[in-house]
C-alpha cells in the first residue's frame, strides 16, 4: 500500500507542478513588470544578485546574472517552493497535502515574488523535522524561515514548545497513574479513577472550563502537589517519598514543571534557543523587528485579529467540519455553561469595542479582498462588528473541538499562543498573516474527513483559485500617471483620501463601473436610462439658469450646480 501511495503522491506532485507552470506562464505573460509589493522585493533581490547586501534579509540563494534575476525567474523560485510545500505538508495524508498546497491565499502568491511560499515551506519543513526528532536540522530550517519573514520566530518557538508539551503530557500521565495507585492501596476494594477520587482526570482536556479547573492546571504546572489533594488522599511523608521513587526515567518527583527533567528538555531544545538568541541579536543590531518601511509595520495590541483568524480558518475548512450536529453540540455547550459563554461574549465585545483598529492600507487599497470584507461586513456601521461576536465564539469553540481529538491541551495552548503572537501585534488585516497558523490548524484538525468531504474541500480551493486568477487577469484599468495596468479594482484610492464630498470625484469610477456592468440591459432599459440622464441634465441646466441668489459680500449672482 505504501508503494502505491508513493506513486499517487508523485503523480499528484507532477500534475500540480504542470498546472502551476501553465498558470505561471499566463500570469507572467500578462503581468511582466513587478506589481504591488514586488516593486520593493524585485529590486532588492537584484541588488543581492549584484553582491550588494544592503539589508539583513535573504531573498535569493546563490543566484546571479540579469536573466536569472529577472522578475519572471524570481517568481519561478516560488513555484519550486510550492512543490516543497506539497511535500512538507504530506504527514501521511496525500490528498490533504494537495488541498493545503492549493490553499487559495498561499497558492495565488506563488505566482508573484512574495515571501509567503518560501516562508511557509521552511516553517512546515522545520515542524516536520521536529516531529521526527531532528531538532538541529529543524532549528536551521527555522532560521531560514526567519530570514524570509521575521515573525516566523514565533513558529520556531512553537516547534520548541511542542517538545515541552510532550514532556508535560507524559508528566500528567505519570502523575495520574501515581495518584490512582496511591488511592488503590488505600481502597483495596476498588481502583479510584474519577476526578473526585483521584484528584486529577486522565487527560487535561477533562478539566472543567472554570476558574477551579484553571487553578488546578496552574498548580500542576507550578507546584509539586496540590494541597487539597494531599488532604483528600491523607498521605504522609512516607507515601510521598515512595511515590517519588517510582517516577519514571527523565522525570523528577512531583508534577508539572518540577516533574520535567530540565536537562533532557534543554538537550533537545537548545538548537531552537540558539536561533532565539541570534534573533535577539538581530533585533538589537537592526533596532527593531521590521525591515524596510517600519512606519507601516508598527506593532500594536490588535486582539480582534485572533477573532478574524478563527473565522477565516473555519470558512476555508468548512467542507471538512460543517454539519448540523456540530452546531447543535455548540448550542448544548452554551446551555450547559451559560455563565462561561456570557463572560467570553462580554470580553469579546469589549475587545471589539476598544481594540479594533483599521490600518490606512486597509481603508484605501481596494486591490485586496480584505478591503471589501472590512467595508461591507466588519467595518459596516454601526453595530455590524458587534453582531459578529457570536460567530467568533462559535469559531473558537469549533477550533478547540477539532483540535482536542488529536492534540493535547498543552499543545493546543501553545498553538493558540503562537497564533496570537503571530497575528495580534499586526495592525493591518492581511490574509497572508493567517497562512502558517491556518495550515498548522488544518493539519491537526480531527477527525480526518471522509474522501467526499476532502474532495469538496479540494474543489472549493480550486474554485477560489480560479476566481482569484480570473479577477487578477481580467479586471484591469489605467491610472492617468501610469501606463501599467492596475488590477483588482483600485478606484477607492481616488475617493477615500478626499475630505470633501464632491460628486465630480465619482465621475471616472462610475464610468469604469458602468462600462463593465453586466449583463448588457435590454433596449427598453437603455432607453429609460437615456431618458433619465436627459431629464436630469435638463433639470440641472434649468436650475443653474433660473435659480439665482446673492451673497452679502458679492454683487454677482450665485447659481446652483452639481
Amino acid at each position: 500500500m505504501e508503494r502505491y501511495e508513493g506513486y499517487v503522491f508523485t503523480a499528484l506532485c507532477s500534475i500540480n507542478f504542470l498546472v502551476s507552470c501553465l498558470l505561471f506562464s499566463t500570469i507572467t505573460r500578462e503581468q511582466r513588470e513587478p506589481y504591488m509589493d514586488e516593486i520593493f522585493h524585485v529590486p532588492q533581490a537584484q541588488k543581492y544578485c549584484q553582491g550588494k547586501f544592503t539589508e539583513p534579509v535573504v531573498w535569493l540563494f546563490g543566484l546571479t546574472g540579469p536573466v536569472v534575476c529577472s522578475p519572471a525567474m524570481l517568481r519561478f523560485v516560488n513555484l519550486l517552493f510550492n512543490c516543497g510545500n506539497l511535500g512538507a505538508a504530506c504527514f501521511g495524508r496525500v490528498l490533504l497535502a494537495l488541498i493545503l498546497s492549493m490553499f487559495p491565499v498561499l497558492y495565488f502568491f506563488t505566482f508573484l515574488y512574495y515571501t509567503d511560499a518560501g516562508s511557509t515551506f521552511f516553517v512546515l519543513f522545520s515542524y516536520l523535522m521536529t516531529l521526527h526528532g531532528c531538532h538541529g536540522v529543524a532549528a536551521m530550517l527555522g532560521a531560514a524561515a526567519i530570514l524570509f519573514r521575521q515573525t516566523n520566530v514565533v513558529w520556531v518557538a512553537f516547534c520548541a514548545g511542542t517538545l515541552v508539551a510532550a514532556r508535560l503530557d507524559e508528566a500528567w500521565r505519570l502523575e495520574h497513574a501515581k495518584r490512582r495507585e496511591a488511592l488503590a492501596k488505600r481502597r483495596e476494594d476498588r481502583l479510584a479513577s474519577s476526578w473526585e477520587e483521584s484528584g486529577m482526570p486522565a487527560s487535561p482536556w477533562e478539566l472543567p472550563p472554570t476558574p477551579s479547573g484553571a487553578r488546578r492546571l496552574a498548580v500542576f504546572l507550578t507546584s509539586s502537589r496540590e494541597k487539597e489533594d494531599q488532604r483528600s488522599l491523607k498521605t504522609g511523608q512516607e507515601s510521598g517519598s515512595e511515590s517519588g521513587s517510582e517516577s519514571g526515567p527523565g522525570f523528577e518527583s512531583g508534577s508539572g514543571l518540577k516533574i520535567l527533567n530540565l536537562f533532557a528538555v534543554w538537550r533537545e531544545a537548545w538548537p531552537f534557543a540558539a536561533v532565539g538568541v541570534g534573533f535577539l541579536l538581530f533585533v538589537a543590531l537592526n533596532g527593531g523587528v521590521a525591515v524596510g518601511d517600519r512606519s507601516s509595520h508598527q506593532a500594536c495590541f490588535h486582539l480582534p485579529q485572533l477573532f478574524y483568524f478563527l473565522s477565516f480558518s473555519l470558512f476555508f475548512s468548512a467542507p471538512a467540519w460543517a454539519c448540523v450536529k456540530r452546531a447543535r453540540r455548540f448550542l448544548l455547550a452554551v446551555r450547559a455553561r451559560p455563565a462561561l459563554f456570557l463572560a467570553l461574549a462580554g470580553a469579546a465585545l469589549l475587545a471589539v469595542w476598544r481594540l479594533t483598529t483599521a490600518h490606512a492600507y486597509l481603508l484605501a487599497d481596494n486591490r485586496h479582498y480584505t478591503f471589501y470584507v472590512w467595508r461591507r461586513v466588519v467595518g459596516r456601521p454601526p453595530l455590524a462588528r458587534y453582531l459578529l461576536v457570536p460567530a467568533y465564539l462559535f469559531s473558537g469553540w469549533t477550533a478547540l473541538d477539532l483540535l482536542r481529538g488529536t492534540r493535547s491541551l498543552f499543545w493546543t495552548l501553545g498553538f493558540l499562543l503562537s497564533a496570537a503572537l503571530a497575528t495580534v501585534p499586526q495592525r493591518l488585516l492581511e490574509l497572508r498573516y493567517f497562512i502558517v497558523p491556518y495550515l498548522m490548524f488544518r493539519l491537526h484538525a480531527s477527525p480526518l474527513p471522509s474522501p467526499p468531504r476532502l474532495l469538496l474541500e479540494l474543489l472549493l480551493h480550486a474554485a477560489l483559485n480560479a476566481a482569484a486568477v480570473h479577477v487578477f487577469l481580467s479586471w484591469t484599468f489605467q491610472w492617468p500617471e501610469s501606463s501599467a495596468p492596475q488590477r483588482a479594482w483600485r478606484h477607492t484610492l481616488a475617493t477615500v483620501p478626499q475630505r470633501l464630498l464632491e460628486l465630480r470625484y465619482f465621475i471616472v469610477p462610475y464610468l469604469m463601473f458602468r462600462l463593465h456592468a453586466s449583463p448588457l440591459p435590454s433596449p427598453p432599459r437603455l432607453l429609460l436610462e437615456l431618458l433619465l440622464h436627459a431629464a436630469l441634465n435638463a433639470a440641472a441646466v434649468h436650475v443653474f439658469l433660473s435659480w439665482t441668489f446673492q451673497w452679502p459680500e458679492s454683487s454677482a449672482p450665485q447659481r446652483l450646480m452639481w
